[in-house]
């Protein structure tokens, strides 16, 4: 069982804003963040992160542009919440350009930026829920792990792609992207009490190519589809641990008259590599890898708008054929239903 304690929390505030003025020969822009975090009985001094981002933009028929450089100052305790608190500075380019080849139907872009993740618990937890540790009274609870999640800095991602229709009711997209990175979090499986998993962090290359398209085939149907490969250089693990090569979705949508709403979505995602071990408390060095297999799931919807303020709705999600892992050794639930109603006045 999974117990939560009340030893680790978390409080979290921020501020966003985004300014802008018209100086006729172009747009300037300016975009600010600021994040506070607080973690009592962890940390005994605050999180703060500040990021500014200043720009300008310039937008015709057939092009546009950013031209911006990102600027993101992040204090804390870095690595270990016994270590020296401090802050670092990041700086990421914002750029960007889209011109149209032939307006509407075939446009390309290009661009470089980078990006800094605060890791928050708030934002680990949808991720993986199971970074825990066994106390010494044999209940498993949530580990300081979740809250000590080192930033990743994305330094550098060049991208680029082609949009536009294909026709009147069928739109595409097609991006490729490099990025270098430092810091991502991986996860293994915990190799001391052998439950829950512990993050590790490496630095490399990650290469992505995604394709995208949405088709309108009837008045009431209409069809998108979305597939991506992954292609990651590692400087240290052996694997991305659980991170996929490729994934993909088919979504199919049914509409009639705006009164009943019926989709289908089919979920496909590549086999995955996990990591068990070494573990001290057999006196081993080796550790295992092992390979979560390929999975494919299957989600249906329904809804029924009865009035323009009252809807029942019902889904049924992650229909597999066989029961999946998401982490290593955690078997996902073979499917979820959920039904309920939506009113609004």
């Amino acid at each position: 069982l999974l117990y939560q304690t009340s030893l680790y929390y978390q409080h979290l505030a921020g501020l966003y804003a985004n300014l802008g003025y018209d100086m006729d020969i172009f747009y300037a822009a300016l975009d600010l963040e600021y994040e506070f975090v607080t973690i009592p009985n962890l940390e005994d001094k605050a999180r703060h992160r500040v990021s500014l981002d200043p720009a300008i933009t310039k937008r015709s028929s057939n092009w546009n542009f950013r031209m911006g450089l990102k600027f993101t100052a992040d204090a804390r305790y870095y690595y270990d919440p016994l270590a020296e608190y401090k802050t670092r500075f990041f700086m990421h380019p914002d750029l960007r350009f889209q011109f149209s080849v032939i307006p509407k139907i075939l446009n390309m872009y290009v661009g470089l930026d980078g990006e800094h993740e605060s890791n928050n618990a708030s934002e680990i937890i949808y991720t993986n829920p199971f970074i825990v540790f066994q106390n010494t009274d044999e209940l498993i609870e949530p580990s300081d792990d979740l809250y000590t999640m080192q930033p990743t800095d994305t330094k550098l991602r060049v991208k680029g792609g082609i949009t536009g229709h294909a026709s009147l009711n069928t739109s595409y997209r097609l991006g490729l992207s490099y990025s270098m990175f430092e810091d991502m979090v991986f996860y293994i499986n915990d190799s001391f009490q052998g439950r829950g998993l512990a993050p590790e962090y490496d630095n490399g290359e990650l290469l992505k190519l995604q394709a995208e398209f949405s088709t309108r085939i009837s008045k009431e149907l209409s069809l998108s589809a979305r597939a991506a490969y992954y292609s990651y250089q590692m400087e240290f693990i052996e694997k991305p641990w659980h991170k996929p090569s490729w994934d993909g979705k088919l979504a199919l949508k049914y509409k009639l008259r705006d009164k009943i709403i019926a989709s289908a979505d089919v979920h496909a995602l590549s086999k995955r590599y996990g990591r068990f071990g070494p573990m001290p408390y057999f006196s081993s060095t080796d550790y295992k890898i092992s390979e979560i297999p390929f999975n494919l799931a299957l989600s249906l919807g329904f809804e029924y708008r009865y009035t323009r303020i009252l809807s029942f709705w019902a889904k049924i999600n992650n229909i597999a054929v066989n029961r999946y892992y998401e982490w290593n050794y955690y078997p996902s639930q073979t499917f979820l239903f959920m039904a309920g109603f939506t009113y609004s006045l």
